[in-house]
């Protein structure tokens, strides 16, 4: 899975925007997340709702 810097999130009735927080590559010039970018930094929602519990879990795409 790869996501782009800055893409706007949404979980459940929470949006947000996702946030690459590591030294990666770049895809047509914006930052590049993968699966490994799963972190509670990585993930800002604008309501202050944060992912603590479904961050531990296994990702399933």
């Amino acid at each position: 899975m790869l996501v782009i810097g800055g893409a706007k999130i949404k979980f459940n009735a929470h949006l947000g925007e996702f946030k690459v927080l590591n030294d990666v590559p770049t895809t047509q010039g914006k930052l590049t997340g993968t699966i490994v970018e799963k972190q509670i930094p990585n993930f800002t929602f604008y309501d202050g709702f944060q992912m603590i519990y479904y961050l531990h879990i296994q990702w399933h795409i």
